[in-house]
């Protein structure tokens, strides 16, 4: 079922756009892990997740992770952690889904930080069980982020880490 909230996906994006939006975003900051996040498909009356539900439970995301590392206040004056995403339907246009790319703030061991991930991830309503955390690598993730089209990253919420 598609819905009318659902910005279409550009995947008639030329190449050198993709590459250059994925070059863009793998040079921004020294990203350490690569992440997916399932979201639910339907509200508890049965309607299918909206665009917008998905925009907000990123940005619910990401600040709570932020807080969970810098504490309230300084998560208020601007302190976060490296965070890119990107949104996804899956195949069938029924499997939401975002990709993350994260940087782990520098007091905060990779292990400590990935339970902040799982902490943050449940604190949110709509992200689903289904998590999927790995080391990142290279570009590739940054090109696999943007496969689903250049106008399903959240730009607004792409930032280095602060304080880098």
């Amino acid at each position: 079922m598609k819905l009318a909230l659902r910005a279409p996906s550009r995947k008639s994006d030329s190449p050198e756009v993709v590459e250059t939006m994925a070059k863009w975003l793998h040079e921004l900051d020294a990203w350490e892990l690569a992440i997916t996040l399932t979201i639910k498909r339907h509200d508890h009356r049965g309607r299918p997740v909206s665009q917008q539900v998905v925009n907000k439970t990123v940005r619910h995301f990401v600040n709570t992770l932020n807080q969970g590392c810098f504490g309230r206040s300084k998560a208020d004056k601007g302190f976060a952690v490296g965070f890119a995403a990107a949104y996804g339907w899956g195949i069938y246009d029924d499997h939401p889904h975002v990709h993350i790319s994260l940087t782990a703030p520098k007091h905060i061991s990779i292990e400590m930080f990935c339970d902040l991930i799982d902490k943050a991830s449940k604190a949110c309503h709509w992200i689903d069980k289904h998590r999927k955390i790995e080391r990142y690598r290279d570009i590739g993730w940054t090109r696999y982020l943007v496969h689903h089209g250049t106008d399903q990253v959240l730009v607004e919420l792409v930032r280095p880490s602060h304080p880098a």
